[in-house]
């Protein structure tokens, strides 16, 4: 940023008085801030094992703790267990909790440390697992998901089989529980129970699983290496009798947390305009403006690409071996679908916003008979695996697409999106039968570029064929490429 006024030598003397200012004022000198400590002490009533990982920084756990795996190192970092990120070697680093729970109902539970949750990588909590870890029960809980299932360990070889997954995270100063009662398993956030199953195939509950742990791992998203959150405490409990007073103590005591984090946001916040004042004013060139019309006309739509891309396709016809051929700009630039075809179009939020509607350009050409069926969906992507769970679809609304190169536009309920998260708009048409045909979608050509490993999505257009229904929940290797990309909006 070029500046006006050039930063005087006391700056980072005011930067480091006010961070020792607020901490002083707040307690948030680590993990142990007076707000957490009140959750530790808390969530440890009635518990068998706890850890507030309150010691020495060292490159392992200690206190009896069983560790394994590979990957950055997981050890104590600033009174809480977490992985060493000052390297990038990946794979999953265990923990195996040192205390045996005495009973087949159990539970731990984690608060999320106060360092920062990345989108990449889970750190997954264990319950009613065999001695060695080799089997378990897990929930990898994620910045913008959570995942419940059963799971495997051949070595540094782990299987995950996700009984369900939601789209709902964690942020820092959370409280995580995973609790096995009967069949029955709950992942409960906040004294709120946001995912629940029950199994049917006999996973075992017996003497020899009830060890119980955590996992963290080091994975790339892309080309920037992700590290797992890390636990500021650790809490195993044996029987259930006392969790709904446990959890309601800890929410109070998270509500209170929470309170004390906003307080030292809002004076940091005081802080860092004291800080850019002092630097110097910005120019009027590095202020932001809004979305150029190239873009889109709308400001506030969010498209799979820029409106202006949208332009006919050429045509070339006639010529032989002794005239020139000609050509003209006159080719409409859509494609019809297959029958059954999800047509799947990405969209990053680049802001905080909410999304109301979502639409799509219908093409000019290939206009005949309606559709047996069209529908209009919306998912939300896990940016950690690339998977979409389905948050709204309009049912059938072909008699509201009913004109040709036309924009159309359908109101839902709102969505809240959080800056870098990515959505899929997806376009479901039925037309098995003669007199039915689907509808054109305005599109531009593409060379479906693939992207690196580990990236998401792997293209801003996908396509799942043969469906009956649109999925409540799609994989991401399921998800085809093609050369298309279909004009979708999210606004």
């Amino acid at each position: 940023m070029k500046r006006l006024i050039p930063p005087p030598e006391v700056m980072p003397i005011f930067g480091g008085f006010f961070d020792a200012f607020l901490k002083s004022l707040f307690g948030i000198t680590s993990a142990h801030g007076s707000a957490i400590a009140q959750l530790e002490s808390r969530l440890a009533t009635g518990a068998s094992y706890v850890d507030n990982f309150n010691r020495q920084e060292s490159n392992l756990l200690g206190n009896g703790w069983v560790q394994g795996g590979t990957g950055q190192g997981l050890g104590i970092i600033d009174f809480a267990a977490r992985l060493n990120n000052h390297g990038i070697s990946t794979g999953i680093r265990y923990a195996i909790c040192p205390q045996l729970m005495s009973e087949d109902n159990h539970s731990v539970a984690a608060i999320v440390n106060p360092a920062g949750v990345m989108d990449g990588c889970p750190t997954a909590l264990f319950v009613r697992a065999n001695a060695d870890l080799t089997e378990f029960v897990y929930a990898n809980v994620w910045k913008r998901s959570i995942q419940l299932g059963r799971g495997t360990r051949n070595g540094n070889s782990w299987k995950f089989n996700d009984w369900k997954h939601i789209a709902r995270g964690v942020q820092e100063s959370d409280t995580v529980e995973l609790v096995a009662d009967g069949s029955t398993y709950k992942v409960i956030v906040n004294r709120t129970t946001v995912v629940e199953y029950t199994d049917t195939a006999g996973y075992p509950v017996d003497a020899s699983h009830r060890t119980v742990g955590f996992s963290s791992e080091t994975r790339f998203q892309g080309i920037i290496p992700n590290y797992s959150w890390g636990l500021a405490n650790f809490v195993a409990r044996s029987g259930l009798g006392a969790l709904a007073e446990t959890t309601k103590v800890a929410n109070d005591a998270h509500s209170r947390a929470a309170a004390a984090h906003e307080a030292a946001s809002d004076a940091r916040s005081v802080a860092n305009v004291a800080q850019t004042t002092a630097n110097g004013k910005p120019n009027f060139t590095d202020i932001p403006t809004n979305i150029p019309l190239w873009q889109n006309i709308n400001a506030v739509d969010d498209p799979t690409f820029p409106l202006s891309q949208l332009v006919n396709w050429t045509r070339v016809y006639g010529g032989d071996s002794n005239s020139s051929a000609s050509s003209d700009e006159s080719t409409n630039p859509d494609y019809t679908p297959k029958t059954r075809s999800l047509e799947l179009g990405f969209i990053r939020a680049t802001r905080d916003r909410n999304y109301s509607t979502v639409g799509m350009i219908t093409g000019r050409g290939g206009w005949g008979f309606d559709p047996q069926s069209f529908t209009v969906a919306v998912f939300k992507m896990d940016p950690g695996n690339g998977n979409l769970s389905k948050v709204w679809d309009s049912g059938d609304v072909k008699n509201q697409i009913t004109s040709a190169g036309t924009q159309f536009r359908l109101t839902m309920p709102t969505i809240r999106a959080r800056q870098g998260d990515v959505h899929a708009v997806g376009v479901f048409q039925i037309s098995p039968l003669p007199g039915t045909s689907n509808r054109p979608l305005a599109c531009v050509h593409q060379s479906q570029p693939a992207q690196p490993p580990g990236v998401y999505p792997r293209n801003i257009y996908g396509y799942i064929r043969n469906l009956g229904t649109i999925p409540d929940f799609i994989k991401a290797t399921d998800i085809q490429q093609g050369e298309w990309i279909p004009w979708f909006v999210l606004g």
